[in-house]
């Protein structure tokens, strides 16, 4: 039986780099509750056709939302998901990330690495 692929690389990595580095994921890993309790971040609802035609694929849900690829896997962690393969038809809300506030989070990692 095959190994289940780790949850750092369950996603695929379109957008920049960036945001695909485990020292990234890591830092928006712990910054999910500020994320979640951000303003500016917002509880979205799924339509029900939707959540059926993508139960499963959570990729596709938010590709057809037009939420950012180099988002989906914070909205995937936001959403208490480890896979992008967990969303069934039963989630009708997802939480979305403010882009600017996750943005500023990307600038002050990149900025302090490049620094040490």
């Amino acid at each position: 039986m095959p190994t289940p692929k780790s949850l750092t690389l369950s996603m695929n990595s379109d957008g920049p780099a960036a945001y695909y580095t485990p020292d990234m994921r890591l830092m928006l890993e712990l910054h999910i509750p500020y994320l979640l309790a951000n303003q500016r971040s917002t509880l979205i609802a799924v339509d029900p056709n939707d959540a059926h035609k993508y139960e499963y694929d959570l990729n596709g849900l938010l590709l057809n939302y037009s939420i950012p690829a180099q988002l989906h896997w914070l909205v995937m962690r936001m959403n208490k998901m480890t896979t992008p393969m967990a969303f069934t038809t039963a989630m009708t809300e997802l939480y979305i990330p403010d882009p600017n506030a996750v943005e500023r989070l990307k600038t002050m990692h990149t900025t302090i690495h490049r620094m040490v």
